[in-house]
């Protein structure tokens, strides 16, 4: 995980240098275009595996091995279906669209790129619904790593046709890696793969990720909307400052990630073996433990925002400071969306809900960004996603709170701390020297943290954490020992 994560931030600033804010600008729109087009290829199938093969492993592996083989012709057929597509009509309509030759190149070796993509996903996929959690990131940091020598070579002679054919070539080695580790891992498991392809597997395949591929959808070309009306009416130049800001916002996503990877799996089998009372309990400590885990996080990253952004991208990418601000303090709360929204509705089967929830934020944040484009330019864009978390989460919290699902009063001393630290961070950043801030993003974070572990977790919940690092300790040993 720590190897993907300094692979991505190692990247960005490689093409931020090489690049400049410009380059950089089409090289977003041109990623964001990608986002769009992959997931909508896959059909959003990825997600039904995890479930699937999760769900299947224990009890049903002639089952399994039926969807998992289902899903994998199905990508491999509209992997080649998209990819001819995008090479004779989606990449030419860019082009047009946006007056930008270069995207029309970079989309033509993304077209070409879309089998390996498809490959990879079903393999990633395949990996979480086995629980091969340590195994997959593996491979992922083995395709993120892979990019960076790739674009020190192919970008200084090729420019920004180099840097979509470096991640090309990273999306194919990524498939590789993860397709050898998804076939040794279903060895291990014991599991019997057969080329089949059965048509009530299609049916719970596509039952469960319809739903799922139209929130994807919705979420994405929600991001290209916005994304192109700062290209098109601001310019290039800013959506580079926006890019170089959404470093930033992953960045306060780091740990969050590693603690919702495994989630959707976990929680599946917590849903099925335990009581609505474990349940709820359960939600709510996982909530607050990822309040209080996160906060800190977003803390130090915005703390240490004014010598980070120049130290790292260079003088250039100074106008990207406030919008990094708002944007990480915005993946705090994208965080517990994420737990509340996104990972417990997946695991109880509640893909519409999913939808619905992923349509209210797609519908809040353009109505906000269409509102706020002309008087704030592209502030508008990470004002106007904070705002889209933070009602959703009320939303989401109150409506989960009715039916019974999560227990509000015990949150309520994390969520106190979450605001004021978040608070005092923001306050402190947009007043004190760029050196001082370097200083406070130690002090504050530690104090957020020693203040949560103390007074705001109970005696259950500091064993529950304890525990949990004592075993991530001990899986450690062991990798290393292997």
């Amino acid at each position: 995980m720590i190897a993907s994560v300094l692979g991505n931030l190692t990247i960005s600033v490689v093409l931020a240098r090489l690049l400049g804010s410009g380059g950089l600008g089409v090289y977003t729109l041109y990623g964001v275009l990608g986002v769009v087009l992959i997931p909508l290829v896959s059909l959003s199938l990825p997600s039904a595996v995890t479930k699937y093969v999760s769900e299947f492993r224990g009890t049903d592996q002639e089952r399994l091995s039926k969807i998992a083989s289902t899903a994998f012709i199905i990508l491999l057929l509209a992997g080649a279906l998209g990819a001819v597509l995008v090479f004779f009509i989606i990449a030419p309509a860019v082009s047009q669209v946006y007056a930008e030759d270069a995207l029309r190149a970079m989309l033509s070796i993304l077209a070409l790129a879309l089998l390996a993509n498809m490959i990879g996903l079903f393999a990633g996929a395949l990996l979480q619904g086995l629980e091969e959690f340590q195994t997959a990131s593996l491979v992922g940091a083995i395709g993120v790593v892979a990019n960076i020598p790739l674009l020190l070579v192919l970008v200084p002679p090729l420019g920004l046709t180099g840097a979509a054919a470096s991640g090309a070539v990273a999306a194919a080695v990524y498939a590789c890696s993860s397709g050898v580790a998804s076939v040794r891992a279903i060895g291990r498991q014991g599991i019997r793969w057969s080329w089949i392809f059965d048509r009530e597997s299609v049916r719970m395949l596509f039952a469960y990720a319809a739903p799922l591929n139209a929130a994807s959808l919705l979420a994405r070309l929600s991001a290209l909307i916005q994304n192109s009306l700062v290209a098109i009416y601001i310019g290039f130049v800013d959506l580079g400052l926006l890019r170089v800001a959404g470093v930033f916002h992953n960045g306060v996503l780091l740990l969050p990630r590693a603690f919702l990877a495994p989630m959707l799996p976990v929680l599946s089998s917590v849903i099925a073996s335990r009581s609505a009372e474990r349940t709820r309990e359960l939600l709510t400590q996982v909530v607050k433990m990822g309040c209080l885990l996160v906060i800190p996080l977003a803390a130090a990253i915005t703390l240490a925002l004014p010598v980070g952004t120049s130290l790292l991208f260079g003088p250039e990418f100074g106008g990207a400071i406030p919008l990094a601000i708002v944007l990480s303090q915005a993946a705090a709360l994208t965080f517990l969306n994420r737990i509340l929204g996104e990972q417990y509705l997946l695991a109880r089967g509640k893909t519409m809900a999913s939808l619905g929830v992923t349509a209210y934020s797609v519908a809040v944040s353009l109505l906000l960004v269409a509102i706020l484009l002309p008087a704030i330019a592209t502030m508008a864009l990470p004002v106007a996603g904070l705002i889209s978390e933070l009602s959703l989460f009320v939303l989401l919290l109150g409506l989960l709170h009715k039916h019974k699902e999560i227990l509000v009063r015990p949150l309520l001393p994390a969520l106190a701390l979450a605001a004021g630290g978040s608070t005092v961070t923001v306050a402190c950043v947009l007043t004190f020297d760029p050196l001082v801030s370097i200083f406070l993003s130690l002090v504050i974070p530690l104090t957020l943290l020693v203040l949560g572990y103390r007074l705001v977790m109970d005696a259950p919940e500091r064993a529950m954490l304890r525990d949990m690092i004592h075993r991530g300790k001990a899986a450690l040993i062991r990798r290393r020992g292997q």
